[in-house]
């Protein structure tokens, strides 16, 4: 298991933090099972959610997140109605 690369912190790693210097843009993505890259930086859930970006950049959070509401399945709508 990998761990948050932020000092002080232990979590376990759930996102990888990379910046694209000429566009002033942080990304943040899903921690892939892998070798993390040396320019890259692993994040635990916390760490990732409070992350501000320096002054002027963009963060591009590209993290997975799963929707709130299940679509309908065919079979209970016609025995809703």
């Amino acid at each position: 298991m990998r761990l948050c690369s932020k000092p002080g912190c232990g979590g376990p790693a759930i996102g990888l933090l990379g910046y694209n210097y000429a566009e002033k843009r942080a990304l943040l993505e899903d921690a892939a099972e892998r070798d993390i890259p040396p320019h890259l930086y692993a994040l635990c859930a916390v760490c990732a959610d409070r992350l501000n970006p320096p002054r002027g950049w963009i963060l591009e959070d590209r993290r997975y997140e799963p929707p709130l509401f299940l679509p309908r399945e065919p079979a209970l709508e016609s025995l809703a109605e």
